[in-house]
């Protein structure tokens, strides 16, 4: 379960195992076949997708999705009923049945889940006068699932409420399916029971039939080893017999005789539903929400279920949405893509899950009945923004299709946290390969190749990934191609497919590669060939572009030991746009201050993406070849360094006395994570680090959110860590990025050799508190530097500057020379000196860039194209149309070296007239650099 390479990381949603009766059978109910938020599918197609369904949920009042608040037990239609289904031969047509008819079921006629049907009466006068022999008579017949699902006979003294269940029928034969009771069985189809008890007594009787929460005859098939066929339970002929003379008897065949069998209302409602709220108004006023990354477009109207008073999910709450059905009629391969803001951290007990149903009836993809999951298990993670897409071609070959989403929550949250607000959809879109449908890839994030340390090499060649790969002329081979030596010579390696049929493949590990006791990087690709001979890579520019996995370590040694680079955020940063335009992993940033400031490194790439138990970082023994660790995380508000990492930390830097041992760890979010979230372990960070964590820069109740972007400036006192320039730089806390959690990090009281090292700034020039620690052991001589914010943050920018800083133009401020300072003081005060000459910081901190329009697509409000250069002189940029005529000249003028600006695109021509709708390119020209990118304009 490899962490991600570096040029092709994604991001991706926290992992959960599904607790419920389904997965007490030993069901596989890991949620490892997910779909990709990479943005654009991860495909090597060229082709466009066109969207057979777009909603974007911006019209309130014409809203075809159904939702659903299926909280507790869901309320049930009266399923206890006379009906002639597979009635007793010789002894009438009609018996009592409890179950349904519903053509859109796996299996027709059956039960549902999470059923708790009832048929019950009283008896007056009709057990005797309190010494006879008394007893119940029925014929039955049934097909309950074995274990799991139950039929009880209860009797109480009437009007008592005191239950007493004097039989329980369930199927024979093998767990969850076992062998149907029909009216002929030996044993059970005919049954007497004795109530001698209660004779002289009026009672009340009740037949009662309770299913659990999965696998009833609804999502079923009617084949074996499953045997709940026709409902869940059949009676016939009742009676009541005193010294064997009846004093009840009811045939069924007259109709109902005075039984009482009303559907019990849902128990545990929540009343909660999915519903439509504004983007600037309600969402603001639920959670911090208040800017998407940069080139997501979000409209006025965005769809959740969360409670109106309170912005967040209730316990128990369980609440679906589904789609209108969607013609996929013909198509062989159907596409997903969602844009959503994910809030459900892992310790919030919150989650959600997707469900598809496709049928040949049009009515049938509505009913829940219909749907199944389209991978076992379900999702957590957040908070944050994802377009997450799927291959859903699984589905294709029926007429029509729907999505359903459903959120939920898994009991009271864990320790000091609460529900959070669920998920928002902004958008959802269902598509098909407008061209002839090429070689779609998708990476299973969760079940990647780890990285690995040189005597872990046994636990490596057993390593394995997964991988989907779909084609409409269907995939016949699929291999790995892997490089230890940089790409010169690659091995083969042949992928196995998971099953016939399946769009999955199981990738073997690159063995040839991995040697026992020897480090490298192994970059690695694949290969596929469809059925018509045709051949494709992925990625698509392999082997120019690949994915890595490293044995470590490569250089470092005990004797010559080196720095590791530990990849605790495993994630897309979510503000890298507003720096340089390319969705770059976080750890980018690390790696380009480094290269700038001559330092050699190694990198660590978390088992998986943060936020579960699996995103461990590297242990003790690996850790030793180093001398110098350099960990972050970021602001998920899930756990992303783990108790078993600050033992793991602590540990080695116990080693200092004999060994040089110096951390640097940064990341938002980290002092909560450790002690509000109460997971720091053995005091590691207020006695090993001798720091405090001392609240959030930002209030995030508040509804006042003017200081999102907040000031950093050097101390002072002591070492200095910040003298670029100005000495101050701000963060990048709110639009265009959600709003940022930036901690207060002070020194511990009472704990000598540690300092401030910068302190957080307002727009009002006051200092605010500590933004990190510096700290030298007295005794033992380790340093550590422990920073509240990511350093992937910083932008430049000065206190006082107004509203400057909160414009599109402060954000192309993308502040690298104020990262690498910090970056580099910060390995000086540990005595680091840099192994080679560094590439230097590109004056300004800028480089040649064209943004993405902003917003894309875009309506008649235009859209915005930033840009920056690196040298002067002219530049232009200029809108094409699909014919390659310009259409529109945006820029043509001389600007200084490492100019940066945005520009509007107002959607007209050269003569002020509205150009039609539809695809436009753009393309900017200016000294040594040119590049183009695409645009869509709706009506």
């Amino acid at each position: 379960m490899k962490r991600t390479s570096v040029a092709m990381l994604v991001v991706v949603l926290a992992l959960a195992l599904m607790a419920s009766g389904a997965a007490a059978r030993g069901l596989e109910m890991n949620k490892s076949r997910i779909p990709n938020p990479t943005g654009p599918a991860s495909t090597s197609r060229d082709d466009e997708i066109l969207w057979i369904y777009d909603e974007d949920f911006e019209d309130p009042y014409d809203d075809p999705w159904l939702v659903f608040d299926l909280s507790g037990t869901a309320a049930q239609d009266n399923y206890w009923h006379i009906d002639t289904i597979r009635p007793k031969g010789g002894a009438g047509d009609h018996s009592w049945w409890c179950g349904t008819y519903n053509s859109c079921w796996v299996q027709p006629r059956g039960y549902a889940n999470d059923w708790y049907q009832v048929l019950a009466r009283t008896f007056t006068g009709v057990t005797g006068t309190g010494s006879e022999t008394v007893e119940i008579e029925f014929d039955q017949r049934f097909a309950m699932e074995r274990d799991y699902d139950y039929g009880y006979v209860d009797i109480a003294v009437a009007g008592s409420g005191s239950w007493v269940t004097i039989a329980t029928y369930v199927n024979p034969g093998t767990q969850g399916g076992g062998n149907p009771v029909d009216w002929d069985d030996i044993d059970l189809g005919h049954i007497v029971l004795n109530i001698d008890s209660y004779s002289g007594d009026d009672i009340d009787l009740r037949f009662r039939f309770e299913s659990d929460g999965a696998f009833s005859s609804a999502d079923q098939p009617n084949v074996a080893p499953y045997s709940v066929t026709d409902g869940a339970w059949q009676l016939d002929n009742i009676q009541i017999q005193v010294d064997d003379v009846a004093t009840f008897s009811d045939d069924c065949e007259g109709g109902d005789t005075g039984w009482d069998n009303e559907a019990f209302p849902g128990a545990g409602q929540t009343g909660v539903v999915w519903d439509r709220y504004g983007y600037k108004t309600e969402i603001d006023e639920i959670r911090d929400v208040a800017c998407p990354p940069e080139g997501v477009n979000i409209g006025d109207l965005m769809m959740a279920a969360v409670d109106p008073l309170s912005g967040r999910m209730v316990t128990d709450e369980y609440t679906w949405k589904i789609s209108p059905p969607i013609d996929i009629s013909g198509e062989a391969q159907i596409f997903m893509e969602v844009q959503q803001w994910v809030d459900l951290p892992m310790q919030s007990n919150d989650g959600f899950d997707l469900w598809v149903a496709a049928s040949d009836n049009k009515d049938c993809v509505g009913a829940i009945s219909s749907f199944v999951d389209e991978s076992p298990g379900y999702w957590y993670g957040g908070p944050f923004w994802g377009i997450w897409d799927d291959d859903w071609s699984a589905f294709a070959g029926n007429d029509w299709l729907s999505v359903a989403w459903w959120v939920f929550n898994d009991g009271e949250p864990g320790g000091s946290a609460d529900h959070m607000a669920g998920i928002f959809t902004n958008y959802q879109k269902v598509g098909v390969v407008g061209g002839e449908a090429a070689t779609a890839f998708a990476r299973d994030t969760w079940n990647s190749f780890n990285d690995w340390f040189d005597h872990e090499t046994a636990d490596a060649l057993l390593d394995t990934a997964w991988i989907q790969v779909s084609d409409a002329e269907g995939v016949d081979e699929l291999y790995l191609l892997a490089s230890d030596d940089g790409g010169q010579n690659w091995d083969s390696y042949t992928c196995i497919r998971e099953d016939p049929g399946s769009d999955w493949w199981k990738t073997p590990p690159p063995s040839n590669q991995i040697t026992p006791g020897v480090g490298c990087e192994i970059r690695y690709y694949y290969e596929a060939t469809d059925g018509a001979s045709n051949v494709s890579t992925f990625p698509a520019a392999a082997p120019d572009a690949w994915f890595e996995m490293s044995i470590l370590p490569i250089d470092a040694s005990v004797t010559f030991p080196g720095m590791l680079l530990v990849d605790k955020h495993g994630r897309v940063d979510p503000g890298a746009a507003r720096y340089n335009g390319v969705t770059h992993t976080t750890e980018y940033y690390y790696r380009e201050m480094l290269e700038i400031l001559g330092y050699e490194w190694e990198t660590y790439d978390v088992e998986v993406p943060s936020g579960t138990i699996l995103s461990l970082g590297p242990d003790t023994a690996g850790l030793k070849y180093y001398n110098t660790a350099v960990y972050w995380t970021n602001d998920f508000d899930a756990f992303t360094l783990w108790g078993v990492d600050q033992y793991w930390l602590i540990q080695w830097l116990s080693m200092a006395p004999a060994k040089e041992r110096n951390l640097l760890l940064t990341g938002n979010d980290i002092g909560f994570e450790m002690i509000d979230s109460k997971i720091e372990t053995l005091g590691f960070m207020e006695t090993w680090l001798a720091s405090t964590y001392d609240g959030e820069v930002i209030d995030h109740t508040a509804s006042d959110f003017s200081d999102t972007v907040p000031g950093l400036v050097d101390d002072g006192a002591g070492f200095t860590f910040m003298d670029h320039d100005d000495g101050e730089c701000i963060l990048a806390g709110a639009c265009p990025a959600p709003i940022e959690f930036f901690d207060f990090i002070v020194p511990a009281k009472g704990v000598t050799g540690a300092e401030v090292m910068a302190n957080y700034e307002y727009n009002s020039c006051s200092s605010t508190g500590g933004a990190g620690v510096a700290y030298t052991h007295p005794t033992y001589g380790y340093q550590t530097a422990l920073l509240g914010f990511g350093m992937e943050f910083m932008m430049d920018g000065v206190c006082g500057a107004g509203a400057s800083n909160y414009t599109s133009e402060g954000y192309f401020h993308c502040g690298l020379e104020d990262r690498v300072n910090l970056m580099g003081n910060i390995l000086n005060w540990f005595g680091l000196t840099p192994g080679g000459v560094g590439t230097e910081v590109v004056e300004g901190g800028r480089k040649n860039y064209l943004h993405q329009a902003c917003p894309n697509p875009f309506k008649a409000g235009g859209t915005q194209i930033a840009y920056s250069v690196k040298d002067a002189g002219r530049v232009a940029i200029e809108v094409y149309n699909v014919a390659g005529r310009v259409v529109k000249t945006l820029l043509d003028e001389k600007v200084e070296a490492g100019a940066s600006d945005v520009i509007t695109w107002d959607g007209t021509n050269e003569f002020g007239e509205r150009c039609a709708s539809g695809v436009y390119f753009y393309r900017i020209a200016a000294p040594g650099y040119s590049e183009t990118k695409k645009m869509v304009m709706l009506e």
